[in-house]
């Protein structure tokens, strides 16, 4: 393992990747969030940084790294601010969708949205992507970071990639309803093709 202050030899700006299913829950301070479940977790890192069992994962960090187009940041960082920090979900993904499926009573989300319909348009995530920053070829900048915070309908697969999970990708709704529990569906379609679902229960009173 490397020393967590002198700084390492970094061939990637991204030292891990996540992989697994997803799910959405409120975090410690009340914001719903999207992250990988810890019951399918599984963490890829680079070899500069990998350690013990991770060490045998290092070929699927290098597949998901080319893809990424990050292989030449080739500067020192510390080990621990990189372990940390430079995390991103494995996937990159080509759409979400967000859907109401079920409520008590059948009540709608709101007037214009029934059960069974689309909440793209009034629900946002809000999260931040290296993309940019490696796409760009690691430019001379202290902003490393593109913070998206864009409705569901209008994200883009370019906004959708090397997001930073060890940050918070919130869900974040306008105008929610107050009262009542809605069943919500989160398709993630990767740029791979694989469909992945996050399932919650939104309680509008627990909400609040």
């Amino acid at each position: 393992m490397p020393d967590g202050v002198d700084p390492v030899f970094l061939r990637h700006f991204i030292v891990g990747y996540e992989n697994g299913d997803y799910e959405i829950g409120m975090d410690e301070w009340g914001a719903l969030c999207l992250s990988v479940s810890k019951g399918t977790k599984v963490c890829y890192y680079s070899p500069e940084v990998a350690f013990g069992d991770y060490l045998a994962d290092t070929v699927k960090f290098l597949r998901i790294a080319e893809r990424n187009g990050d292989m030449s940041y080739n500067r020192t960082g510390h080990f621990v601010l990189f372990f940390l920090n430079h995390v991103c979900f494995a996937d990159n993904f080509e759409k979400i969708h967000l859907v109401c499926t079920g409520s008590e009573g059948d009540a709608p989300w709101d007037t214009n949205h029934p059960v069974g319909s689309s909440l793209d348009d009034v629900a946002e995530l809000h999260f931040a992507s290296y993309a940019d920053f490696i796409r760009n070829g690691y430019p001379d900048t202290k902003e490393t970071m593109t913070f998206v915070e864009k409705r569901i309908s209008e994200l883009m697969p370019d906004d959708l990639a090397m997001i930073m999970c060890r940050d918070k990708v919130k869900l974040v709704f306008d105008n929610p309803p107050s009262s009542g529990k809605y069943e919500l569906e989160m398709t993630l379609t990767t740029t791979d093709g694989k469909v992945k679902t996050a399932r919650y229960t939104y309680d509008a009173e627990a909400e609040k």
